[in-house]
């Protein structure tokens, strides 16, 4: 996460007289589950248009202030009803995702789609995306790279034996990971209720 946010935060928090024993927990609601403490500031990357009610009692009960990413969240939760501040903060992007020079396209072509575990709709969306774009462009070399931490269900190792197809799997460094992004010509996310996190912002800031 972005450490450009916690100077932020910090004067959010004197500006609105909050005490510094609050927990700063990042994520989705159900997060602050998981953190011992009595109050909450939550900052949740949580873009979407499905808030469920659960998540709104939780915040209603532990969470002193909410904090979101852009002003149409602010506007969406504030319609969730939400009964506790809310304010705004871009996380921004660190200085270690600045772009590079490119002196020469890729070869071949490179789309990227990175995640935690895919599932085998989003694998079988990404590839038949990737054949439908360049099936009339014939003459167009082109390579879908798979990057996930882990396979639990097998998926991607079916994938070994098709030639455009190139799959990572394990944890990577920060600096393995912008490389990859380096390699990349296009981001691809495909995902209805992943938010919108780190990876397409790193993406798109390489």
């Amino acid at each position: 996460f972005p450490v450009t946010i916690f100077p932020k935060v910090r004067k959010l928090m004197i500006k609105e007289g909050h005490s510094f024993d609050l927990a700063l927990t990042i994520g989705i609601p159900p997060a602050i589950k998981k953190v011992l403490a009595k109050n909450h500031l939550l900052f949740s990357m949580w873009e979407t248009d499905t808030i469920y009610p659960e998540w709104a009692r939780l915040v209603n009960n532990k969470v002193k202030h909410l904090i979101l990413p852009s002003e149409s969240q602010a506007n969406f939760w504030k319609g969730a009803d939400i009964n506790v501040p809310i304010s705004v903060i871009e996380p921004g992007i660190d200085e270690f995702w600045k772009p590079i020079m490119r002196y020469h396209k890729n070869e071949p072509f490179t789309i990227l789609m990175v995640g935690d575990s895919p599932r085998k709709s989003v694998i079988e969306s990404a590839i038949h995306v990737c054949m439908r774009a360049f099936s009339s462009l014939k003459e167009i070399k082109w390579q879908l790279i798979i990057k996930a931490r882990s396979d639990d269900m097998g998926i991607i190792k079916m994938l070994s034996d098709l030639s455009n197809i190139k799959t990572i799997v394990g944890e990577s460094s920060r600096d393995e990971l912008r490389n990859l992004y380096y390699q990349a010509d296009i981001g691809l996310c495909l995902s209805r209720f992943e938010e919108y996190g780190m990876i397409p912002r790193e993406m798109m800031a390489t």
